[in-house]
């Protein structure tokens, strides 16, 4: 079982992508989602969301935190 969690963190951690972008705050997102990012290089990228940010002042706002999976 370590073995198998040593293998996940590494493929994790092997791409060091992060983007990090202002959303209109879709309460329907959550951490751990994984979605496909709009990118002229990468058609179809998936990232997993990893920290989502929503704020309120007459209307939602918020910022997502995504790491590419796939490297």
């Amino acid at each position: 079982m370590a073995e198998d969690l040593a293998n996940w963190l590494g493929e994790y951690y092997k791409s060091g992508i992060e983007y990090e972008y202002n959303t209109r705050g879709n309460p329907e997102l959550d951490a751990n989602d994984i979605v496909y990012q709009e990118n002229e290089f990468h058609k179809d990228m998936k990232v997993n969301v990893y920290r989502h940010t929503i704020n309120f002042n007459q209307s939602f706002s918020g910022k997502v935190t995504a790491r590419r999976i796939g490297g």
